[in-house]
């Protein structure tokens, strides 16, 4: 769901979810979490121009230009099936920055672990760290990522090279880590030379989840294993396209299935969603 403005209580695919299964402990809870089961091993695309991507497909709609025509080829055909489709993308990506500014600003979450495909530069949409990283503030970002284009473009926001050591210490940290693979997440995290500390966390995986290949069982596996390591207090910001189950939206709502196979994508019911919180 995509609205025009943060209500009072959070709608749908804005959850402030605290973790169900984890009890108080002490600043190395992500260490000492038990590991998580549930994940995938997903192949990065890399720089085939020949297979479209959710990060360029985001792109594209956000008017960037990291982005290939198949890219956009893709982004036409969801349009053509859903004429606001581009503008369900943006919308998609300025709530996630909403929900993060209004959660940060009420629960005074300073630690964001962010998963979204819209990481690539482009002019339309703030990045979380540009939402909650001020001047003076003490926000910190992790951002998770597996696809090496992308993570390119984000070790250069934070001028680090790949290695261990970023050029300058700031608001942003960068965890190679499929979000996906909730246990490569947390031994990212963990190993992180600045991870999280004690005290609660935000988690986005904004739109991350309409592209799990498996079914909607299966993607709401993978965020009660990252609710699970979280420390109590920690919130969770979630979205996902949203098959509306509407009699006069069925067959648009099944052409975009079809056309998101290609990338492994989906649509889910509102019942779908409220499994995965």
């Amino acid at each position: 769901l995509v609205p025009q403005r943060l209500p009072r209580r959070p709608p749908l695919g804005c959850r402030l979810q605290l973790p169900r299964r984890c009890a108080p402990g002490d600043r190395s809870r992500i260490v000492n979490a038990p590991l998580a089961k549930t994940g995938l091993l997903r192949t990065p695309v890399g720089v085939n121009s020949g297979r479209p991507t959710p990060a360029r497909l985001y792109n594209a709609a956000l008017h960037g230009t990291d982005n290939y025509q198949v890219d956009r080829i893709l982004l036409d055909k969801l349009t053509a099936a859903v004429p606001a489709f581009g503008f369900a993308l943006r919308s998609e990506a300025e709530f996630v920055c909403r929900a993060v500014r209004y959660i940060a600003a009420a629960h005074d979450i300073t630690q964001w672990v962010t998963a979204v495909p819209w990481s690539l530069p482009q002019p339309s949409v703030d990045r979380i760290d540009e939402v909650i990283c001020g001047p003076d503030g003490d926000a910190r970002v992790w951002y998770l990522e597996y696809e090496p284009v992308v993570l390119a473009h984000l070790r250069a926001l934070v001028g680090n090279d790949g290695g261990d050591r970023p050029v300058r210490e700031g608001p942003v940290r960068i965890v190679d880590a499929d979000p996906l693979n909730p246990a490569a997440v947390q031994a990212g995290l963990a190993s992180h030379r600045t991870p999280p500390e004690d005290g609660p966390i935000g988690v986005v995986l904004g739109g991350t989840l309409s592209f799990h290949p498996g079914t909607r069982d299966d993607a709401a596996a993978v965020v009660q294993e990252h609710i699970a390591w979280l420390p109590p207090g920690s919130v969770l910001v979630l979205t996902h396209l949203l098959d509306p189950e509407e009699p006069a939206l069925t067959q648009a709502a099944s052409r975009v299935q079809a056309l998101l196979l290609e990338m492994a994508g989906a649509v889910a019911t509102r019942a779908e969603i409220r499994t995965m919180v």
